[in-house]
């Protein structure tokens, strides 16, 4: 498993729901795993593509600890990238809207 296979689930994600919007219901963290009253978060929802079901006890951890826990290289950059995509969507944006968002701010920080 790469980071750029779960980007790119991330990414087909927000292509297939552009304007979901992810609420956390009761739980005051976003979930990984899908429960009885919410789906899983947009990398929630990544991981499950992969038949990675995130342990019980790691439920609310920041995703760029999670990927790394998962054994998973990243850069720098692809751990800001999760982190603001997680960010924007935690509270309330769309889906499309956080990937673009996101894509705009980190190109801007690069000078792209």
């Amino acid at each position: 498993m790469t980071f750029e296979q779960i980007e790119s689930k991330v990414r087909d994600l927000a292509d297939q729901q552009p304007d979901y919007v992810y609420d956390r219901g009761s739980h005051r963290d976003c979930q990984y795993n899908a429960d009885g009253t919410q789906p899983g978060c947009i990398f929630g929802q990544a991981l499950a593509a992969f038949d990675l079901e995130v342990p019980e006890d790691m439920e609310g951890t920041p995703i760029a600890d999670l990927i790394g826990w998962l054994g998973i290289n990243t850069s720098v950059l692809q751990r800001i990238w999760m982190r603001r995509v997680q960010s924007s969507q935690d509270t309330g944006h769309p889906w499309r809207e956080t990937i673009e968002k996101v894509d705009a701010k980190l190109a801007g920080l690069l000078g792209q």
